[in-house]
């Protein structure tokens, strides 16, 4: 009680303390890696967290207060306090609620409206037993309890059914609620739901662009798609990935006022080349820069060769749908002999990060051994001007040297790791 006291009388103090947007300020993601901000220090730390116990690969989420305090971090099983001690378990029991098993921005925690202690943790939920009917919806923490360490029931407020994996959230006009907004599946309809401090308002239905289904085979299929805002809330991304097939990626615009979807563009696909043995091919991850004029988009080909150290740019400055579409500029190829880049994200500092790793390898006669031994997984690159287009935007292959998990490649997973997504789609 004493500890719920002292935070909320923290929170009360933080505008005068200057403390800002550094609700993105500690990550933790797969394999027990982590970093942290910390406001004033130029370059991130790797926080002494002890020997934590995360899992190799999946989606994940953190989130801290305004001056960068640890409040809670989510992995696709169990959620963990501040003390990096498990506040609860997310697999319940049968019959009921459990995570869906699903790769990319699958989690957001965002503070829920009105409150100074309860969050709302989205994510796609399968009820067991299931016919895989995915559901958008949300369980409510509490940092109230167990001393200000958080807890959550295990009871899940559903938005909607059949969601596809794209959905993502971002700030309404209002600066108070939120957006959340996702696909339903095999259709093109996106349902905007307005988070608010009485909770969901009956969603706002854009139904645009083409319809985007699954093929005949769903064995083909692999969820690695992504869909996210840009940091002002007035454009939306999202690609639509196979293995074995090209992606497709579409910039939209969103009314963050009215919760509109609206002129969606589908960009040129980005250049492929030859792929001894490719698994899939396609765009693992898409990010807006921090002033929206730019996206970027991480071509991957499922094992390590020169098309996965790169990312290009598509320019939107020029508001034009012809140019927008067909823009592709090369702006970071990363030289380290081994690195895949699979992810990237905001920092709280106005960098991009660029995650790294490694697939097993052992049979793949075409790469050279050297990437055994290599340790370019420890580091994240950093696009240090990320509002630059080309390779104006400085890219550091080196840029930062983060915790790297005991478990951590080889293992057949390197495609499957990305950083945590941010509590909303606000950068700095």
């Amino acid at each position: 009680m004493h500890r719920h006291l002292l935070l909320l009388c923290w929170l009360a103090l933080l505008p005068a303390l200057g403390c800002a947007q550094y609700e993105t300020a500690n990550w933790y993601w797969m394999d027990s890696s982590r970093l942290q901000f910390q406001p004033g220090v130029t370059n991130p730390v790797i926080p002494n967290a002890g020997a934590l116990a995360l899992p190799q690969y999946g989606y994940c989420t953190s989130i801290s207060d305004p001056c960068g305090n640890l409040l809670f971090y989510v992995e696709p099983e169990r959620i963990w306090n501040a003390n990096h001690q498990v506040m609860g378990e997310l697999t319940f029991p049968v019959p009921g609620p459990t995570w869906a098993v699903s790769w990319g921005k699958a989690l957001f925690a965002i503070p829920k409206p009105g409150s100074t202690s309860e969050y709302l943790l989205f994510g796609r939920y399968l009820f067991l037993p299931s016919d895989f009917n995915y559901r958008l919806g949300y369980l409510t923490i509490d940092m109230s309890l167990n001393g200000g360490l958080g807890g959550f029931a295990p009871t899940v407020t559903v938005l909607m059914d059949s969601i596809s994996p794209h959905f993502s959230c971002t700030r309404h006009q209002n600066g108070e609620d939120y957006w959340m907004v996702g696909r339903r599946e095999n259709t093109n309809q996106y349902y905007a739901y307005q988070i608010t401090s009485t909770g969901a308002l009956p969603p706002v239905i854009s139904t645009v662009g083409p319809t985007l289904q699954l093929p005949p085979s769903t064995t083909t299929y692999i969820a690695l798609n992504s869909m996210v805002f840009s940091p002002d809330g007035r454009k939306l991304a999202m690609n639509f990935y196979y293995k074995t097939v090209d992606t497709f990626t579409y910039v939209m615009n969103f009314d963050p006022g009215t919760g509109m979807v609206s002129n969606p563009i589908q960009l040129a696909s980005l250049p492929v080349g030859p792929i001894p043995g490719a698994y899939y091919k396609g765009e693992t991850s898409i990010l807006f820069s921090p002033d929206a004029s730019i996206l970027y988009r991480i071509q991957s080909s499922g094992f390590p060769n020169p098309i996965n150290k790169k990312i290009y740019q598509t320019d939107l400055s020029s508001g034009n749908p012809a140019l927008i579409a067909n823009s592709i500029i090369p702006a970071v190829f990363d030289t380290l002999q081994a690195s895949k880049i699979t992810d990237i994200q905001y920092g709280p500092d106005g960098k991009i990060y660029v995650l790294k790793s490694h697939e097993q390898a052992l049979s793949i006669p075409y790469l050279d051994p050297f990437w055994l031994n290599d340790t370019s997984d420890q580091w994240l690159g950093v696009i240090q001007n990320p509002n630059q287009l080309g390779t104006s935007c400085n890219y550091v292959s080196e840029g930062v040297k983060f915790f790297y998990g005991p478990n951590s490649d080889p293992g057949g997973y390197g495609p499957f790791h990305s950083l945590p997504s941010p509590p909303s789609s606000s950068a700095p």
